[in-house]
């Protein structure tokens, strides 16, 4: 039995039905409408295309909330980056001679956690964050950005 392609009529449901949920997802994720706008039609798209996920409406979310995360988990990785004007960071000590809390303290604030996260992350007074930021990250700028690791996704 050949399937048929799907009408104007299903996919217009599909569309009703998930999009928007796949839309604030992504909005949740990344905090960029833009990129929520892209993600969120690159997945209801990747997933509308494939018979099998189209006909049954119990798999449809599943897949494309799997592709949503992937494309949401990629552009948040890539927000790991140095800030501009770093084309590396030469920390003043090895990573090695560090102790845990000390580089918790100096990984956590590459990847872009705020300053007034780090206490809560590692365990340890905001004023030793302070300390630790000084002496191990020298010139680096924390932001304000969260990374978000797990998708909390329900339609």
């Amino acid at each position: 039995m050949v399937r048929r392609p799907m009408s104007d009529r299903q996919f217009q449901i599909l569309y009703d039905r998930y999009l928007p949920g796949l839309y604030k997802a992504a909005l949740f994720l990344t905090g960029d409408q833009a990129f929520a706008e892209r993600a969120a039609a690159q997945a209801f798209l990747k997933t509308a295309v494939h018979p099998e996920y189209a006909a049954d409406h119990r798999v449809f979310p599943v897949e494309a909330a799997r592709l949503l995360y992937h494309f949401c988990n990629q552009a948040v990785l890539d927000t790991y980056k140095l800030p501009k004007g770093f084309e590396r960071l030469d920390l003043p000590i090895s990573p090695a001679q560090m102790t845990l809390p000390q580089r918790a303290v100096t990984i956590f604030a590459i990847m872009g956690y705020a300053e007034a996260e780090l206490p809560y992350l590692v365990g340890v007074s905001r004023a030793t964050v302070r300390r630790y930021l000084h002496r191990f990250v020298p010139g680096m700028c924390v932001t304000n950005h969260t990374a978000i690791k797990i998708l909390g996704f329900l339609f």
